[in-house]
């Protein structure tokens, strides 16, 4: 699968290419200006197209999804991994890439179905269109350094996966270099992209940029805009509403002012303007804004269309419709990062995203409850949208309260406030006394114990964690066993599409593999010997996996299917049983070794007479005095040696040899002169044969 795993198979499907001469015609659709390609894709497809560019040309290609989340990959004509795009518009909108002053050749355009470890990609369609091909200009020069530097600051985001602040941090330089490049001028789309990825993933980078603005400790910080103005000011009066109310029953003395960012002031902080949604940094005392409208038009028009019909009935029961009622969600991040100054205030910060979730939206309904009791009605019912409309790409609990990943925090917070309703109707304000009780400010508490607390204080909370069919999240060695299932699937993803990129992170520096052949090769061997595959349709499948996990280290086995169908319509197949072993390094998982080998296909069985099977029966000693008894069972001779309780199965492949099932070795019957069956010979894969003497 990885490594050596696929490149043995590229390098054999090569040469097998060269052997027959497929490659005559390619499988792939060469674009050609100005002309739009719709097509329909399928959740496990892949469609390649051919772009070919001359010296010094630039191209511009945009993939329009109309309901299907694609991701668009550009290959180099030497099979690298060049730009890979997924903008954060979900099934609808345009996929573009911008190519400029590459060298000249035949590149290859790869369309798939956007996928997770745990979500699989979906069908849909989409239309495909070479936009531009010229002559690169300056302008056309800048847009795709712009583009490439992007890409590098993208890769560096999901290595990290939400917890490696080194890689963060580099991701966040990438992508402001590419701004810098981009210009404010430059091509809209990419601006807006990167800006937006930018928004997502680098909160951290706006805190001390946001502070230098206002310079005032404490302040609570609310952008607004032309367009938006009445709202920040409302939300303003929220948070004063709300500091009234918790300011005495938490006896905090914690002091909030406001200040407010304009759009002028907004332009000074990485990311530009806000696209979608509210947000309040996780630190205390940093930042809250209200959201751009015309975005937000956009997103509830999106929701709409897949609000559930018990959804729509009980907000008509309710006498609201669903215009009148979803502004609530998009206002929802400012409100309950809100509440996030008094949990950290209160109790300090928890060591689970989730647990912080569940005692923000507790906080909240009961401010709501208390002094806002309209609103809470409204409010409910607004939140069971995002829970309604999204789907989560992870079934770990705590990652699905990862900030970075917009649709699946937002599944998570519905749940949340679901849950926070039960324990807000069910203790009303006596659960506050018990939070103070249960996490003592400033005492440090592990996962494991605070989950037991959080469990004590009420029974719904056990039965809210239940309810999402996963470990709990202090389970360390169950968390860390579906990490490593998570990089396995992103491995074999990359084994795919051949990215040798994706190896170069992945694989440990000291790496070391022993393939089939017993051969032992580095991590520099096999990089420099890297063969760029064809363009080829491969499946790859992992079955039977079992990962085992020792601390920092893991150990996976299992059984690597491969499947490629060539241009010419013939088929390269071949199954690998291999056992990988990973350390976590820098918060993610790198492979150190692995091993694999063959596994035979099974044998074409022949028939035996029961009667020559009954002749073969009975007891066997080799050279080295062990003893083994082959019976027969029915149409089959069955093998077990003495002291050990794991029988073979002999499958015949003529009358004389047979081959133990699921393995390379045989076992050869042979006769006297006078017919009698005297002895067996085992015979090893590589050929060697062993006497036993048939003693009974």
């Amino acid at each position: 699968m990885k490594s050596l795993s696929l490149r043995f198979t590229t390098m054999g499907l090569a040469y097998l290419a060269l052997t027959l001469g497929l490659f005559a015609q390619s499988a792939s659709t060469e674009l050609t200006l100005n002309t739009p390609l719709a097509r329909e894709l399928k959740a496990d497809e892949t469609h390649n197209y051919q772009l070919k560019l001359a010296a010094k040309q630039f191209a511009h290609v945009v993939a329009v999804q109309q309901g299907v989340d694609i991701e668009v990959n550009v290959y180099d004509p030497a099979g690298k991994l060049i730009v890979s795009m997924d903008s954060p518009n979900g099934a609808q909108g345009p996929e573009p890439v911008w190519l400029a002053n590459r060298p000249a050749g035949t590149y290859r355009i790869e369309v798939k179905p956007f996928s997770t470890p745990t979500q699989p990609g979906r069908a849909g369609k989409y239309e495909i269109k070479l936009e531009a091909l010229r002559a690169t200009t300056a302008a056309d020069g800048k847009v795709a350094q712009a583009e490439s530097v992007f890409y590098e600051g993208l890769k560096s985001f999901k290595a990290a996966r939400g917890n490696d602040a080194e890689l963060l941090r580099q991701g966040t330089i990438k992508l402001k270099e590419a701004l810098r490049v981009l210009g404010n001028d430059g091509e809209p789309s990419l601006l807006a992209g990167i800006k937006q990825m930018l928004f997502n993933f680098a909160p951290g980078v706006r805190l001390p940029e946001m502070n230098q603005l206002t310079k005032v400790p404490g302040t609570v910080t609310i952008y607004h805009s032309a367009d938006n103005g009445t709202e920040a000011k409302q939300q303003a009066a929220f948070f004063e509403s709300l500091v009234a109310f918790f300011q005495p029953r938490l006896k905090t003395k914690q002091q909030f002012s406001l200040a407010y960012l304009n759009k002028a002031d907004w332009a000074q902080i990485s990311g530009g303007q806000p696209f979608m949604v509210p947000f309040i940094s996780p630190e205390p005392a940093t930042l809250m804004m209200s959201s751009d409208q015309q975005m937000v038009k956009g997103m509830l028009g999106m929701f709409k269309s897949k609000v559930t019909p018990e959804l729509n009935e009980a907000l008509m029961h309710a006498g609201l419709t669903y215009e009148s009622i979803a502004p609530l969600v998009i206002e929802a991040g400012g409100y309950i990062n809100i509440a996030s100054f008094f949990t950290t205030d209160m109790v300090g910060r928890l060591p689970k995203l989730w647990m912080n979730s569940l005692v923000e939206n507790y906080l909240l309904q009961a401010w709501l409850g208390e002094k806002q009791p309209q609103l809470l009605t409204r409010w409910r019912l607004a939140m069971r949208i995002p829970g309604a409309v999204m789907t989560p790409s992870t079934r770990e609990l705590d990652q699905m309260f990862n900030p970075g990943n917009m649709p699946t925090a937002g599944y998570a917070t519905s749940r949340a406030c679901d849950l926070a309703a039960q324990l807000y109707d069910t203790h009303k304000l006596a659960l506050l006394d018990e939070l103070i009780k249960a996490f003592p400010k400033g005492q440090k508490i592990d996962a494991a114990a605070a989950e037991a607390r959080l469990y004590k204080l009420s029974p719904h909370i056990k039965a809210w964690v239940d309810s999402f069919g996963v470990k709990s999240a202090s389970d360390a060695a169950v968390i860390a066993e579906q990490d490593v299932r998570a990089t396995l699937e992103l491995a074999r993803q990359a084994s795919e599409r051949s990215d040798k990129s994706f190896y170069e992170q992945y694989v440990a520096d000291s790496y070391l593999e022993t393939n089939m052949d017993g051969k032992t090769l580095t991590l520099k061997e096999i990089l420099d010997n890297w063969v760029a595959p064809p363009t080829i349709n491969t499946k790859i499948t992992l079955d039977e996996l079992k990962i085992q996990v020792f601390g920092e280290t893991a150990i996976a086995s299992y059984r690597l299917n491969i499947r490629s169908q060539l241009p010419s319509n013939e088929t390269f197949t071949m199954t690998l049983r291999n056992t990988d072993v990973l350390q976590r390094q820098g918060g993610r998982w790198r492979l150190l070794t692995e091993h694999y080998s063959t596994i035979p296909k099974p044998p074409v069985v022949a028939k035996v007479e029961t009667k020559i099977l009954d002749e073969y029966a009975g007891r066997y000693r080799n050279s080295d005095g062990l003893t083994s008894t082959i019976t027969r069972d029915g149409d089959k001779l069955i093998e077990l040696m003495d002291g050990t309780t794991m029988p073979n199965e002999l499958l015949p492949e003529n009358e004389t040899t047979f081959r133990v099932k699921e393995q390379s070795w045989q076992r050869v019957f042979v006769r006297d002169g006078q017919g009698r069956v005297t002895h067996l010979l085992v015979r090893t894969p590589d050929g060697q044969e062993f006497k036993a003497i048939k003693i009974k």
